[in-house]
């Protein structure tokens, strides 16, 4: 019983990031989540959190402006698609980035041979 798991500190992680989230949208957040990323693979689903908060801001936001003119709804609309798209992207490669870098780590441990390890030789 003295093994050391990681799942009570993805709980604590991940609850503590859903429930400052709740509450604000912050770095803090998306550190929090990227620990979570960093500490548990599943974690990789907390970017549908972020995702879904953006993506009802759109739809609730600009779908509803009213419309001034045919040409000027076509340029507002996809400038605020694609920097809903663009923001979408980026909060959530904030996110992955400690679980990007964790899995580099292992990589480079187990797949490059040490430089001072001549027994393969």
């Amino acid at each position: 019983m003295s093994s050391l798991y990681t799942e009570s500190l993805f709980s604590c992680v991940q609850l503590t990031a859903l429930y400052r989230f709740e509450q604000e949208n912050s770095i803090v957040v998306l550190l929090l989540f990227g620990i979570g990323c960093a500490t548990r693979s599943n974690a990789i689903l907390s970017c549908g959190f972020i995702a879904h908060s953006i993506l009802k801001h759109f739809v609730s936001y600009e779908l509803t402006l009213p419309i001034v003119s045919l040409d000027h709804l076509n340029m507002a609309f996809v400038f605020s698609t694609v920097t809903t798209l663009l923001k979408v992207l980026l909060l959530n490669g904030i996110v992955l980035v400690l679980f990007i870098l964790f899995q580099l780590h292992g990589y480079s441990l187990y797949c490059f041979p040490f430089a001072g390890d001549t027994s393969h030789d």
